[in-house]
């Protein structure tokens, strides 16, 4: 996950990092998210917008927002969805990463219909 989101952010400009639960950590799952929080702390610039999804993703922003970085919290991929139709614009590059068994599919078909 890290590696990725890195990559992301370095390759566009008024980046949306939507991250989501890793699945079938083990018992040091929360640390394990934690950790992607603290290293994506040091290593993006401020003008990235983290969103996160889950309970576990929820550790990863806590150490974001800790850092000064802007962190919205979701329990659910319908609200994740309904902010990203009502705060992002055209000049945003959303980027989604997640386990599998979060369904993030189902963010993008709700934008694509642009509505929830």
């Amino acid at each position: 996950m890290k590696a990725s989101v890195k990559t992301f952010i370095e390759l566009y400009e008024n980046p949306v990092v939507v991250l989501g639960n890793m699945g079938e950590l083990g018992e040091n799952e929360a640390e394990y998210h934690r950790e992607v929080g603290r290293f994506l702390a040091k290593t993006s610039p401020k003008n990235v917008k983290f969103l996160t999804v889950g309970e576990l993703a929820h550790e990863i922003g806590k150490e974001l927002a800790i850092a000064g970085f802007n962190v919205e919290y979701f329990w659910s991929n319908s609200e994740a969805s309904c902010y990203i139709l009502d705060n992002m614009d055209i000049g945003n590059t959303i980027f989604l990463k997640a386990s599998r068994s979060m369904k993030f599919e189902e963010i993008i078909e709700n934008l694509k219909r642009g509505n929830i």
